[in-house]
């Protein structure tokens, strides 16, 4: 996840090409309860915008990098993604509120080029809401709106086949099956199938396109064994 400040959506999609998150993603991974304001290093639950409810309690005091009510100036008013460790979404995302408004592929008003914005930032004392959007104009940006890149995991099958299983003259056996980038592959061996009795015979192999072999050389003068092929997702 990348996060930026102060750019247009057309900047991102001119510049940076990134895939925008939906806008219904964006709600549903946003909290629906506003969080307090603080410091990353004195509350990583916290999150990263103005907020103060006028009392000397140690938060909620201002702005939460500075701590004080009065502008940053030349304070930088930005945390860096992750800072707030404990304040993940229920999708385990970090930084879904606070910090940046974050642009969104989806128009404002359909029919309309404008486009919509979620998550409040440093600035807004509010709109922190995953139900809160605004508008903006695509061409225009400022110090509070930025962006989240979000990239779709590789499409990894759920099922993959072994293609051939031999035996050489020498008494090696030999297994080729179905393999993709991405992915890594151990080759496993039990005299009996029964669980707890699977062994590793290879090392962890990387993926490769398309397929993959591999050659046990241990097996010579076992009379009998199972071989399976278990695949690791990076």
């Amino acid at each position: 996840m990348l996060q930026d400040k102060d750019v247009t959506f057309d900047d991102v999609h001119v510049d940076f090409k990134p895939k925008l998150r939906a806008e219904m993603r964006e709600r549903s991974a946003g909290s629906n309860t506003v969080p307090i304001s603080d410091q990353p290093g004195d509350n990583p639950a916290a999150v990263n915008y103005f907020n103060d409810d006028d009392v000397a309690n140690g938060f909620n005091d201002g702005y939460a990098v500075s701590g004080s009510s009065s502008f940053p100036g030349s304070t930088n008013p930005f945390t860096d993604v992750g800072a707030y460790a404990d304040a993940k979404s229920s999708y385990g995302t970090l930084d879904q509120n606070g910090s940046v408004w974050e642009w969104n592929e989806a128009p404002f008003e359909s029919g309309f080029s404008s486009r919509t914005l979620r998550g409040g930032s440093w600035y807004n004392p509010a709109s922190l809401d995953s139900s809160v959007r605004t508008v903006g104009n695509p061409f225009v940006g400022d110090g509070t709106r930025g962006f989240r890149v979000a990239a779709s995991e590789p499409s990894i099958p759920d099922i993959f086949q072994v293609i051939v299983i031999s035996r050489n003259a020498s008494g090696h056996i030999s297994l080729t099956w179905e393999s993709q980038t991405g992915s890594s592959y151990q080759v496993e061996r039990s005299p009996s199938m029964r669980a707890g009795t699977w062994t590793p015979v290879s090392a962890l192999l990387p993926g490769l396109a398309n397929s993959m072999n591999f050659s046990h050389t241990g097996a010579t003068g076992e009379d009998k064994g199972f071989y399976r092929v278990v695949r690791t997702a990076p």
